[in-house]
C-alpha cells in the first residue's frame, strides 16, 4: 500500500477553503488506494470550534490523523496569523520525522512554512517532498494590503518562499496561470511545477430562476482579499430595483461591512454571520438568482486563486465575477457567468438590472457553468491530476 503523509494546520471541525481542499485530496487518495497519515492541529481557524476535537491520534479508515496543540490565538492580523503559522511549522516538524519515513510527505497549504516542517524527514529519510500553494506569497499578501512590494518583508518573505521551492521535490497550485506567476517570480522549472485543480462539495443546490424576488449572494470568508465596499455601493444603487443581497459570513472584515452599511443606510442587505448547516445553506441558494465574488484590485493577478469561485460554479448558479485574473479568463472563454473587470458600482448594477430581465440568460450561463465545472473542476479531475504527481 502506497503512504502519503500530509501536514496541514487546518482540518475539520475547522473550516475553510483549505479545509474544503484538503477533505476532496484526502478522499481521492484513500480511493487510489493510499494509506494517509494527516499531522494537524485542534481547531484553530473558528476559535469557537477550540473544544471540538483535542491533542492526540484519531484513527478512520486508511486515515490516521494527529491533532497537535495550538495556542488560542484569533486571524485578526498578519502578525497574529504569521505567530500561529510559525508556532504550527515548529511543532508539526517533530512528529514529521516519525511519520514520514516512508512515500511521499505534502506540505500543504499554510503558504510556504509547512515545508519547513518537511525538512528533516526529506534530510533523514529521503522522503519526495512536494509543496502545495495554494496562495503564493509573499505576492498574494502585497494583493490584500498586508505588504508593500518594496517593503523589506516582501523581499524577505521571497527569499523564504524561494528555499522553499527549492527544497521542494514538487510543488502543486490550483491553476496553470499560478504555475507561470511561480515559474516567472522564482526560476522554478516549469516540469517541477504541477497542477492539482481544487473541487468544491456539490451540495446538489437546485436554484429558482423564476423567482420573482431577484436575490444576490455572497457566502464565504469576509476576508481582505474581497471588495466589500464596492459590492455594499452596488447594491445601495439597487435599493429601489428589487434586489437584495444576502451576505453570509465571518471573518477580518465583518466590522467594516456591519459599519459601511449602517452608514449608508442600505436597506436592502441582509447579513448571516452564524454557520449553517448543509441544508439551510442549500435553502438559502434555492432562492439566489445570482452569486457574486468581488475581488480586490490586485498588482499580481494571479497570486491567488479563489476556491468560492469553484464552489459558486459548482452550484449551477449564474456567477458575477469582478476582477480579473484565471477566474475571468474561464468565464470569458467558456461563457460561465459574467465578469466584470471595471470597478464601476454603476456600471456592476447595470449589469445585475440585465440579468435580472433576462431569465434566458441566466438559464444559458446555468447551463454553461455546470458543464466547465464538471470539465475542470470534478472528482476526476483531481483523482487523474493526483495520480499524475503522486506516481
Amino acid at each position: 500500500m502506497k503512504k502519503i503523509t500530509i501536514i496541514s494546520q487546518y482540518w475539520e471541525p475547522d473550516f475553510n477553503g483549505d479545509v474544503v481542499r484538503l477533505k476532496r485530496c484526502i478522499e481521492a487518495f484513500i480511493k487510489l488506494g493510499y494509506k494517509v497519515d494527516l499531522i494537524t492541529a485542534i481547531p484553530n481557524y473558528i476559535i469557537s470550534r477550540r473544544n471540538e476535537a483535542k491533542v492526540g491520534l484519531e484513527f478512520g479508515k486508511n486515515l490516521r490523523i494527529l491533532r497537535l496543540w495550538m495556542p488560542k490565538i484569533e486571524h485578526s492580523s498578519f502578525s497574529k496569523r504569521l505567530l500561529i503559522y510559525l508556532w504550527f511549522m515548529l511543532v508539526s516538524s517533530i512528529p514529521a520525522i516519525i511519520f514520514a519515513r516512508k512515500g511521499y510527505i505534502w506540505a500543504f497549504c499554510q503558504r510556504v512554512f509547512s515545508t519547513y516542517s518537511c525538512l528533516i524527514p526529506r534530510i533523514i529519510w529521503k522522503t519526495k517532498l512536494i509543496s502545495d500553494v495554494t496562495d503564493v506569497w509573499p505576492e498574494a499578501l502585497v494583493n490584500t494590503g498586508y505588504l508593500s512590494s518594496n517593503s523589506i518583508s516582501y523581499k524577505l518573505g521571497k527569499l523564504v518562499a524561494l528555499i522553499a521551492y527549492r527544497i521542494s521535490d514538487n510543488i502543486t497550485t490550483l491553476n496553470p496561470a499560478m504555475a507561470s506567476l511561480i515559474i516567472k517570480n522564482y526560476g522554478v522549472n516549469e516540469a517541477k511545477v504541477k497542477i492539482v485543480p481544487n473541487i468544491a462539495e456539490n451540495m446538489k443546490v437546485n436554484p429558482n430562476l423564476k423567482n420573482e424576488n431577484f436575490n444576490i449572494v455572497y457566502f464565504g470568508n469576509l476576508g481582505t482579499n474581497y471588495d466589500f465596499k464596492i459590492l455594499l455601493d452596488t447594491a445601495k444603487i439597487l435599493e429601489e430595483s428589487g434586489v437584495n443581497l444576502v451576505i453570509r459570513g465571518n471573518g477580518e472584515m465583518l466590522e467594516y461591512v456591519k459599519e459601511y452599511i449602517k452608514i449608508k443606510n442600505i436597506n436592502n442587505v441582509k447579513l448571516i454571520t452564524k454557520i449553517l448547516s448543509q441544508d439551510e445553506m442549500i435553502e438559502l441558494l434555492n432562492d439566489a438568482s445570482l452569486l457574486i465574488l468581488p475581488m480586490k484590485e490586485q498588482i499580481f493577478e494571479n497570486a491567488s486563486f479563489p476556491i468560492k469561485f469553484v464552489e459558486y460554479l459548482n452550484t449551477g448558479i449564474p456567477v458575477l465575477y469582478i476582477g480579473k485574473g484565471y477566474a475571468y479568463d474561464i468565464i470569458e472563454n467558456y461563457k460561465a457567468g459574467i465578469a466584470i473587470d471595471k470597478r464601476d458600482p454603476k456600471l456592476i448594477a447595470e449589469y445585475i438590472i440585465e440579468l435580472k430581465n433576462d431569465k434566458e440568460k441566466l438559464l444559458n450561463i446555468m447551463n454553461s457553468s455546470i458543464l466547465i465545472s464538471r470539465k475542470m473542476f470534478s472528482e476526476d479531475a483531481l483523482i487523474e491530476k493526483i495520480k499524475e504527481v503522486f506516481s
